[in-house]
């Protein structure tokens, strides 16, 4: 079938790491499933996890939990490390209040540039599954260079 929306070569994807157990998790989890993305799910002492488990420039790593204990180190291990794709779950606020932390650390520019946050393409979802199917998406546009907009429009 030359006329085929999908290609049946295999693509290699990496990992996607999610950090805390919660709704949003869960359905980042279920998504990424559907869409045949290996998943990791951390919840026991996920600096300790990424100290013992080097990513590649194909992991995506979510963190669904800005309060979690040792969240700025773990987002510095990250964000100096080669994922392709770091997201964090919170607000437009939030994210002004972790930019602003890093500005006055005189943190390059490059490296908050990688920082998605909010995390997820912007589909307007409210629903923490809605909420997550944009961030599996995004990760998924990310994987393949794309930016996530509309297929009708030529890709970017």
């Amino acid at each position: 079938m030359a006329n085929q929306p999908w290609s049946d070569d295999d693509s290699v994807h990496g990992r996607i790491v999610v950090v805390t157990d919660n709704p949003i998790s869960q359905s980042i989890l279920a998504i990424a499933s559907t869409v045949e993305r290996e998943t990791v799910l951390l919840t026991d002492k996920p600096l300790d996890w990424f100290r013992a488990n080097p990513l590649t420039v194909r992991d995506a790593v979510v963190f669904c939990d800005h309060d979690e204990p040792d969240a700025a180190q773990m987002r510095d291990l990250v964000l100096d490390g080669p994922a392709s794709y770091v997201g964090m779950v919170g607000s437009r606020g939030r994210a002004a209040g972790v930019f602003e932390e890093y500005a006055a650390r005189n943190t390059p520019a490059e490296k908050l540039a990688r920082l998605q946050m909010p995390v997820g393409l912007n589909l307007g979802g409210r629903s923490g599954p809605e909420m997550a199917l944009s961030i599996v998406a995004h990760i998924v546009a990310t994987s393949y260079g794309r930016a996530g907009g509309p297929m009708k429009e030529p890709a970017t």
